[in-house]
């Protein structure tokens, strides 16, 4: 059986080889594992390795890992469609949201780190959908200016 820290030094190697043949350096590459549908101590184990980037696509799998796993080393990542409703649960345990879509969720997000009285920022990522098609989520092209204004 292959246990987490093989797979994982063969990723970052996988890495360190493709930056290479970019001509780019592998300390600029951030890994975010995505920790979605893995227990508690699959992920726990993967963050013994030296993994400090997770990725989490639902809110409520999320709170059952966050909290067991807090450290000022593990950033936690909102890597899918964020309901404008659930907002209020991502302050406090998220340090990444790449799926800023809308400027009614930024306005809800920027709500709930007020609420919350949040201090350290909420890294953002914007999500435009440069394919046009409506079953997709994010800012049109045309409008990620505005949204930046």
């Amino acid at each position: 059986m292959v246990q987490p820290a093989d797979k994982l030094r063969a990723v970052y190697q996988q890495i360190a080889d493709c930056a290479a043949r970019a001509g780019r350096d592998a300390n600029e590459v951030r890994l975010i594992a995505v920790s979605k549908t893995r227990s508690l101590e699959e992920v726990r184990a993967v963050a013994a390795c030296g993994q400090h980037d997770f990725g989490e696509n639902t809110v409520q799998d999320a709170l059952t890992k966050i909290p067991y796993l807090h450290s000022d080393a593990i950033q936690w990542h909102f890597i899918g469609h964020l309901q404008s409703k659930k907002a209020g649960k991502i302050p406090g345990h998220f340090q990444w949201i790449h799926t800023i879509d809308s400027l009614k969720l930024a306005q809800k997000l920027s709500s709930a780190m007020q609420n919350h009285q949040m201090t350290v920022p909420l890294d953002c990522l914007i999500q435009v959908n440069v394919s046009a098609e409506e079953s997709k989520s994010g800012l049109a092209p045309e409008a990620v200016r505005p949204f930046l204004d």
